[in-house]
């Protein structure tokens, strides 16, 4: 049965007495969507399942807030998850096609690349004054000394030994030198020499023969003594460079004392370093322009990248898992790309050139 309704009855009044506040400022914003109690439980139990496989699919008009809602969702859940590790990709010194993936707690992967940038720095500097040092190069000064002192009476006593020969001499000098045919211990010519009655000749080619194997032994030593110096300064300088370089990176280790891979890179990376000393100590050659690198080519500095790391995945210590809006999620957008350069027409890459996904 019909019945007509008044003016009064056709809309609900509300007193704002009953709300039990004064203005909106003081009430706390819907955390939810209006009037979706059951979609809103559906993506509750949704963000709780942490087996992989499963998905969440929200159907929804425009303006329904279901982008807004789910967003709040999955960073409600991400706060309370633990933070993932950060990773850094490193040099490989075993095998420079294959980088090392480095894992550090979270937050510490690009300060690792900040402390080591600067420790690269410090040691462009430092080798180099190490090395130069008054007590380093008297040091380098006596090994040399000493054996080119060696390599001087070794050559001095040959040529006492052929002056006593009149029948030979010796021409050039320590780094070019022959033994010929002598008459009272001076040189004679080819002429002279065919001249002579072929018992003389023999006698004088014995000498010869002596005295050559004589010289090729002095000669033998003294490229022996040449290579012991080196061998003697590069590990001088080896030693230097380590005091130098071990006192740094014991400091930097301390930071990383909970994450063995990067202790053990970082061993790695130290003794690279010592190794490849003279790369720290500039030369005429590197201070030139380098017409390769204005064509695009290596340049010396591309040997330093060695020494740096690439962070792939950064995380704040307190940030929770992370939440990713893709919205174009293709494979590299998801997997990461390696990047390049041509260089010659040829496309080159390194370690610090992986972007991460």
């Amino acid at each position: 049965m019909s019945s007509e309704l008044t003016a009064q009855e056709l809309h609900r009044c509300c007193e704002p007495a009953s709300l039990g506040f004064e203005t909106t400022a003081e009430i706390e914003p819907l955390s939810g969507a209006l009037g979706q109690d059951e979609a809103m439980k559906a993506l509750a139990f949704g963000v709780s399942v942490a087996s992989k496989g499963y998905n969440i699919f929200a159907l929804g008009g425009a303006g329904s807030g279901r982008r807004t809602f789910i967003q709040r969702a999955l960073k409600l859940r991400a706060e309370k998850e633990p933070t993932p590790s950060s990773w850094c990709y490193g040099f490989n010194y075993k095998d420079p096609r294959h980088p090392v993936a480095l894992e550090l707690p979270a937050g510490k992967g690009a300060l690792l690349r900040v402390r080591l940038d600067a420790l690269l720095v410090d040691l462009k500097r430092a080798i180099p004054q190490a090395l130069e040092a008054d007590d380093v190069s008297n040091r380098r000064g006596a090994i040399y000394e000493d054996r080119g002192r060696e390599a001087s009476e070794a050559m001095e006593a040959f040529r006492k030994e052929v002056e006593n020969d009149p029948n030979v001499a010796l021409i050039g000098n320590q780094d070019g030198v022959v033994v010929v045919p002598a008459q009272k211990g001076e040189p004679i010519t080819k002429e002279i020499y065919t001249g002579l009655p072929e018992e003389a000749r023999k006698a004088i080619d014995e000498k010869i023969l002596d005295a050559s194997k004589q010289l090729f032994i002095a000669q033998r030593r003294m490229h022996e003594l040449k290579r012991e110096a080196s061998e003697l300064a590069d590990e001088l300088h080896r030693q230097v460079t380590r005091s130098v370089v071990d006192h740094r990176f014991s400091i930097l280790k301390d930071f990383y004392q909970e994450s063995p891979g990067v202790l053990h890179h970082l061993d790695e990376m130290s003794s690279d370093i010592v190794t490849n000393w003279e790369q720290f100590t500039p030369t005429e050659n590197q201070e030139a322009e380098n017409p390769a690198a204005m064509m695009g080519g290596p340049t010396p500095e591309d040997f330093f990248l060695r020494y740096r790391v690439n962070p792939i995945v950064t995380r704040d210590r307190h940030s929770g898992a992370p939440m990713i809006m893709e919205s174009n999620p293709t494979l590299g957008t998801l997997l990461g790309r390696v990047e390049g350069q041509f260089r010659f027409g040829v496309m080159v890459t390194d370690f610090t050139r992986i972007a991460p996904g």
